[in-house]
């Protein structure tokens, strides 16, 4: 039993689904990406060698200043004792 080595023009990456979608679909979630990543302004950075998108937040700005201040008290009272 001989088995075919020629290349197939039509082979599939295997780290890729191919699934049947319409072109309206596919525009609507295009769509529907484009405005997230539009939402998320500079705070996205985007790994394209990895494929993967990070997304920065400014945890600074939400977390309140006491909370930090009782962390860096705390910090400061286990590394002296």
């Amino acid at each position: 039993m001989k088995t075919d080595t020629t290349p197939n023009d039509n082979a599939r990456p295997d780290d890729v689904n191919f699934l049947p979608v319409s072109i309206e679909k596919m525009r609507n979630d295009t769509a529907a990406v484009g405005d997230y990543m539009a939402q998320l302004g500079a705070s996205q950075y985007a790994d394209f060698r990895n494929r993967r998108l990070y997304i920065q937040y400014d945890i600074a700005s939400q977390v309140p200043f006491w909370v930090l201040a009782a962390a860096v008290i705390i910090l400061i009272i286990s590394l002296l004792s």
